[in-house]
Parts: structure tokens; C-alpha cells; sequence
């Protein structure tokens, strides 16, 4: 799933309970999981060590294709961020922070593994062991249309969710 998604969802649940904000924030992080339950298209990671990564490590080796994925991420957490803030600001500007905030922790999981795969912080290690087991095996590595369209057309469904909502 992308970070794109990740992050609507999460906004749009911190939104929905932007006067509940100790439930809508953990809410927006457990969204995460959700979605990575089903299947979905995610998109390789070029820098990734493969064999590092079949123990749980991730090793990400430098060079062109590390410049690469870090564009690659960065966009797709920024034009993550960029839809929350164009909705928000035009549907219930008062609430931003707390919206953004919920898309950063909807797209936070995926930053954690990174952390624990790379650091192997013991206090991560639930969560992750909880993200490896609740992800789906089932990837639209091969379809274009399945992959991308299905989060396509989640993340319509979720922006039109919003704008009728608020």
C-alpha cells in the first residue's frame, strides 16, 4: 500500500474524531495494519538487499538506486501530505494539525520498520512482528490496473468520504 493511502486514511480518521483525539490518533496509526491486510501493489524497493532482507534486516545499499527509492518515498509520503492539506484546508481549516498528524501516524508503521529493520530496536519488535503477520501475502505485483487502481479507487472513495463528512 502506499504512503499516499496510508496517510488519507489516517487523516481522514483523526478528522471524523477531531474532538476525541486520544481515540482518533491511535485509530489513524492502527489504520495502517488495516489496509495492509488487503491485497494491494506495493512498489519494490530497488536499493533492498534481498538476501539481508529474508532475515528480517534491511539493508539498503547506497548508490543510484538508493537516491532512487528515497525520491521515489518522499514523494509519495509529500503528495501524501499535499492531499490532506488541500481537503483540510478547504473543508475545516481549524483542524489541521491534528488531521496531518493522523496522515503521518496513518503512514508511520512503514517508517517503523524501517527503524527496526535497520536498528533492531527490542521495542519495535512487536510492532513488527504484529505488521509482517497481519500483511497480506496476496500482491498485485503483475497487474497495473488491480494494483494501483484498487488504491485509486480507495483513495476516491476515502475523499469523497471527507468531503461529505465534513
Amino acid at each position: 500500500m502506499t504512503l499516499t493511502t496510508h496517510g488519507i486514511a489516517g487523516a481522514l480518521i483523526s478528522g471524523a474524531l477531531i474532538h476525541q483525539p486520544l481515540i482518533g490518533l491511535p485509530l489513524a496509526f492502527a489504520s495502517h495494519f488495516l489496509l495492509d491486510a488487503f491485497p494491494h501493489r506495493d512498489y519494490k524497493i530497488l536499493s533492498l538487499d534481498e538476501s539481508a532482507a529474508g532475515s528480517g534486516v534491511i539493508v539498503m545499499n547506497r548508490g543510484r538506486n538508493f537516491t532512487l527509492d528515497l525520491m521515489r518515498i518522499g514523494f509519495d509520503g509529500l503528495l501524501g501530505l499535499s492531499i490532506i492539506w488541500g481537503l483540510n484546508s478547504v473543508v475545516s481549516p481549524g483542524s489541521l494539525y491534528i488531521v496531518v498528524l493522523g496522515g503521518i501516524l496513518g503512514m508511520a508503521p512503514d517508517a517503523l520498520q524501517f527503524v527496526y529493520g535497520k536498528y533492531r530496536f527490542k521495542f519495535l519488535a512487536p510492532i513488527q512482528s504484529f505488521h509482517s503477520h497481519i500483511h497480506t501475502d496476496i500482491r498485485f505485483k503483475n497487474s497495473l490496473l488491480w494494483g494501483v487502481g484498487s488504491q485509486l479507487l480507495l483513495v476516491l472513495v476515502m475523499s469523497f468520504f471527507w468531503w461529505w463528512y465534513f
